[in-house]
Order: C-alpha cells, then structure tokens, then sequence
C-alpha cells in the first residue's frame, strides 16, 4: 500500500540508506575518497574535531546514557569512558559489528540495539541522551515531536549533549554542495539516490527554538564546520 504521508515515505528512503549505509559513513568522517578536500582544509576539519571530543570530556558524561545512531563507534568509545553504561541505537548491523571491534573490552558496558529510532518503544529513562550529526536529519515538521520524545527519555536530572554540522561547501562530498535553504538533500548509495533530510541550524537559530520549547540550552560553533553543546529542561 502507497504511503500518503510524505514525511513518512522520505523518512523510509532515509532510514534505507542509513541502513546499507553502514560504516562508510567512517569515510565522510575521516575525509577519505571523494571526503577529502586537501590538507588544509582537512586540517582545519580534523581540527574542530579535536575541539568536539574535548567537549564531551568537559561535559563529564555520567550514569545511564543513550545514544540515537552510534554508527560505527567513534564517539561511543568517548561516552562510554565515563558512563556506567550506553545504550546505543543503531539501525545498521554492519555498523554495530565495526563499533564492536572498535571499543574491544569496552564494548561490555555497552548495549547495541538494532533499531529504526522512529520504531523504537524506550523502557527507561537515562542519565544522558546524546546524538552527533543526527538532528539536521529530524523533519522540520516533527522537530518538536522529537524533543518531546527525547525530554520523556531523560530522567528528572538527564542532559542532553548533540553535535551536528552546520552548513559548509567543505562539508560533504567534493563537487556535492549541501541544500542551501531546503530540507532535503539527496546521497547516493550503490547507484542509487535517496532523499534525506537535512536542515542546518545555527547556533543562535538552535538555541531559540530551544528556548521556545522549555529547553535551556548551551550551545557552540566551531570555526568552520560543527554545532555543540548541552541543554536541559528548563523546568
């Protein structure tokens, strides 16, 4: 049966591509293949994400945490230093096999579950909630849906810590521009193209419709490329 909800047939062709996706999303992040855009702007890349980890370790990342799209590990193996224990939410089993072999003995105290997050039913709330590079993917339309999904996830204390990109022609792929003002964005995979959504926000942007929200937020840019901080229930 057709789906007539456009929000949820896209949200399909994103939730596919993330799935075979799997761990080349590792290309992107370490700026190999059509990712690399020259050693100076690499530099300045590689960079600015010196800065996000030093951020998570200045945030001190405690109690029960959760995770939404772990990937492959890298920013798990930095959650799971100082939590009791991570839950991480990840729709491909090829990424959840290369986070794994990444963490080793670590990898104890973490919980994969292979999940589609729009299909997943929580039983507890956590200490922490983070996500890195995945609230430019939310639909505009369900932004608020969302935080108020996450904000039932927290427990009366709980934070949240995100890290995404904001918009920069050295972003993504060479010759592959991000959208400038849409929603969506379309990848290739395997020869084939997929819609996904991708909003970028600035720090300022973020932090309002935050506030808007009952969030109280501490949030930051890096000099070219990434968006971080905290935020918590204001109430």
């Amino acid at each position: 049966m057709a789906n007539d909800n456009p929000t949820d047939e896209l949200l399909a062709e994103q939730t596919e591509y993330y799935r075979t996706r799997g761990a080349l999303s590792d290309d992107w992040f370490y700026r190999r293949g059509r990712y690399d855009h020259g050693p100076i702007i690499n530099r300045q890349w590689f960079a600015e994400g010196i800065e996000l980890v030093q951020a998570i370790l200045n945030f001190g990342v405690r109690g029960k945490v959760l995770e939404l799209g772990g990937g492959s590990g890298y920013w798990t193996q930095h959650l799971v230093l100082g939590a009791d224990q991570v839950t991480v939410l990840e729709i491909s089993p090829e990424s959840i096999e290369a986070s794994r072999v990444r963490l080793g003995p670590l990898a104890r105290k973490v919980k994969f579950v292979e999940v589609d997050f729009y299909q997943w039913h929580p039983t507890e709330r956590y200490d922490v909630v983070f996500f890195a590079f995945w609230l430019t993917h939310v639909p505009p339309d369900r932004f608020e849906k969302f935080w108020s999904f996450v904000r039932s996830l927290l427990t009366p204390r709980g934070r949240v810590f995100l890290i995404d990109n904001v918009y920069s022609r050295h972003g993504t792929a060479k010759g592959h521009l991000p959208n400038d003002g849409g929603f969506t964005a379309t990848r290739n995979r395997g020869g084939r193209e997929h819609r996904v959504y991708k909003t970028f926000y600035t720090r300022e942007e973020l932090g309002d419709r935050l506030h808007q929200l009952g969030w109280q937020s501490d949030l930051y840019s890096t000099r070219e490329f990434f968006l971080y901080g905290s935020t918590t229930r204001a109430d």
